[in-house]
């Protein structure tokens, strides 16, 4: 039960598709259930790295990245974002 096959040939399971190539193993099989390893091949495999830094500095400017609000967008440069009659305290 080590062979991986390709995760299309699961039907009927939220996520799987025709055409989804991606490896999985079959870990356990009776004869009413099957037991999928969706893990990577590699997943239990050891990885061991070495590195070595050759440079450090700090940075002159800001380089993270940027979020955008996608609710706001319609809204921007508007006062109000929810707009509705009222009555007094009360909503109508």
């Amino acid at each position: 039960m080590a062979d991986f096959n390709p995760r299309q040939i699961l039907k009927g399971v939220p996520g799987i598709f025709k055409g989804n190539f991606i490896p999985f193993r079959v870990a356990k099989i009776n004869d009413t259930h099957l037991t999928a390893d969706l893990n990577h091949p590699l997943s239990r495999k050891t990885l061991d790295l070495e590195f070595r830094i050759i440079d450090s500095r700090i940075s002159s400017r800001e380089r993270g990245g940027t979020s955008t609000d996608w609710l706001a967008v319609p809204f921007a440069g508007r006062d109000q974002i929810f707009e509705g009659r009222r009555s007094g305290d009360e909503p109508t």
